[in-house]
């Protein structure tokens, strides 16, 4: 999995490591530990599944905080991030919720921040079979709806 990150991921990290990340949705914290592996030590890994969270809870430097992200999440904090990951996550928030999101999302990004939002394409042929498995998916977008919903 780390050559993935590398591959896809690795140009947009921060070129300081005590740079604040957060990983949302992290699930067991695949990406959370590449990037601990790689020397950062200022990141908060926030998944709703505490099972999930428990796979990581032995990084130091890493803040592990079970909660559902939605906009009011990212608002009520004042804390601003270099990097902000959502991998596979916006699609489980509908239309409405997720420009709100978005929006709260952008709020939290320092003024050279990077937001990494990483789904599945909705246009592919097995998009259908990806929303069918998984009947929490509210949205599918594609790479064309999707740059548009984060201008």
């Amino acid at each position: 999995m780390s050559s993935y990150y590398k591959l896809n991921y690795e140009q947009f990290l921060p070129a300081d490591y005590n740079a604040a990340i957060i990983d949302v949705g992290c699930g067991t914290g695949d990406f959370v530990r590449y990037v601990h592996q790689l020397g950062y030590r200022n990141i908060l890994a926030v998944d709703i599944d505490q099972h999930a969270l428990s796979e990581i809870s032995e990084l130091t430097g890493v803040t592990k905080l079970c909660a559902h992200v939605d906009a009011a999440f990212f608002m009520k904090s004042d804390r601003k991030f270099d990097l902000i990951v959502m991998k596979q996550v916006i699609y489980y928030h509908d239309r409405g919720s997720v420009i709100h999101l978005l929006d709260a999302v952008r709020e939290r990004l320092s003024e050279s921040g990077v937001l990494i939002v990483e789904i599945f394409n909705g246009a592919l042929v097995s998009a259908r079979f990806t929303e069918v498995k998984d009947p929490g998916i509210r949205t599918a977008y594609s790479e064309l709806s999707l740059p548009r919903l984060l201008i």
